[in-house]
């Protein structure tokens, strides 16, 4: 590919993978972003020496397109959640944990009463399944192209181990309540948490945006400012310069292309003394008629996001009860864990455009490219998850080329 000027247009992840790709193939491009920092949705605040990321957000090392990265610095000294989970009914809980954690969750898993045998030794055989295949076998095969539910209840998982586990642990995941999101999707996360674990970077998940721009040259970023390509004849001016081609990545408004819709996801903190015996576990909701759908002590996992002695909690609230009174949702945690515990709000994120809803899953992410030299790229071209944007700015910077 000859050298010529692209401009890529925002710094979320989408937009770090399409300006390492060209880094990394001696393509020159500059970079626009309206924020002052990289992140996109990967956006962590500080308050009173809390780090709140905008909604619960993890990096998960068992996808097969970053496991490699992960093992490197610094991203190799992530923290991670521990791999299950906790199911909680009013005033009781109980644990479901891989046997990688240890003897001790081990045996409580195996005492679990709020999850059969028959469903212990199923969720066995379904990590023996996800894990057997590749990532475009589980996009493809024909017994996945149904729901989740579905696919689960065909599976022969009782109703007992969808209604404890399934729903409030991949309702968070998918954020729909009702598990109808496709099986083959579900199968490729189930893949992903089966082979590694929920990752959170020191100081918030901003900092992984950071950590991947750190190596970048920075002379080319023009950010801090919001910037509208404007079209001329067969080139693109922006701010005076001008280019051949012009690519809106994920989360930037590209005007020539409809928005996709998308899935909100709404998340509350509360700092306290104590974490409840939670450790780094995510709690399930179990009761389905309540507001609070997942909680966790992200300060459990990496210390950095609280003071020295406090305890950051983050709560995820089900759709259908955005907005709830944080009142009212730290009184049902109490009431969940029944315990009592004196708890502070912090803040509230409501992410309206948290995942894109797309019709058909692609797993290559292919982006949509076209011949006045304007483009997009972005999950919203494969399949809701990190590493679809991640994947789709690469695809982006091999079919720019190819095309050259």
């Amino acid at each position: 590919m000859q050298e010529q000027k692209i401009a890529i247009v925002g710094a979320g992840i989408t937009g770090i993978s399409i300006a390492r790709a060209c880094h990394e193939a001696g393509i020159a491009y500059d970079w626009y972003e309206k924020e002052s920092e990289p992140g996109g949705l990967l956006r962590t605040d500080v308050v009173d020496g809390f780090a709140l990321d905008h909604g619960f957000q993890v990096l998960q090392s068992g996808y097969s397109e970053l496991a490699e990265m992960y093992a490197t610095q610094p991203f190799q000294s992530y923290k991670r959640y521990a791999n299950g989970a906790w199911i909680i009914k009013k005033g009781s809980r109980s644990l479901l944990s891989h046997p990688k954690e240890g003897l001790a969750p081990t045996l409580k898993t195996l005492f679990n009463q709020d999850i059969s045998l028959g469903d212990k030794v199923k969720i066995v055989l379904l990590q023996q399944f996800v894990s057997g295949k590749s990532d475009a076998e589980l996009m493809e095969r024909p017994q996945l192209q149904q729901s989740t539910l579905s696919f689960l209840q065909g599976f022969g998982f009782s109703s007992k181990a969808i209604h404890y586990f399934f729903k409030p642990w991949f309702s968070g995941v998918f954020l729909e309540s009702e598990l109808q999101s496709p099986a083959s999707l579900f199968c490729l996360f189930y893949k992903a948490f089966s082979k590694g674990g929920a990752l959170l970077p020191p100081l918030g998940i901003q900092q992984f945006a950071r950590d991947l721009t750190s190596t970048l040259p920075s002379e080319n970023r023009f950010w801090g400012k919001e910037v509208h390509p404007q079209a001329q004849g067969e080139q693109w001016v922006i701010e005076g310069r001008v280019y051949e081609q012009v690519v809106w990545a994920a989360g930037s408004n590209n005007p020539q292309s409809p928005s996709p819709d998308y899935r909100s996801a709404e998340t509350l903190y509360f700092a306290a003394e104590s974490d409840a015996d939670l450790g780094i576990y995510l709690a399930l909701n179990a009761e389905s008629t309540t507001q609070v759908q997942t909680f966790s002590i992200p300060s459990n996992v990496e210390p950095s996001y609280a003071p020295k002695g406090q305890c950051l909690w983050s709560v995820q609230i089900r759709p259908e009860s955005f907005g709830a009174p944080e009142q009212d949702v730290w009184s049902e945690v109490q009431d969940l864990l029944g315990i009592s515990l004196t708890g502070r709000f912090l803040r509230r994120y409501t992410i309206h455009q948290a995942l894109p809803i797309v019709d058909t899953l692609n797993l290559r992410s292919t982006p949509h490219l076209n011949s006045s030299g304007s483009s997009m790229a972005g999950p919203q071209f494969g399949y809701p998850s990190l590493q679809s944007a991640w994947n789709s700015g690469k695809e982006w910077v091999r079919i720019a080329s190819e095309n050259q």
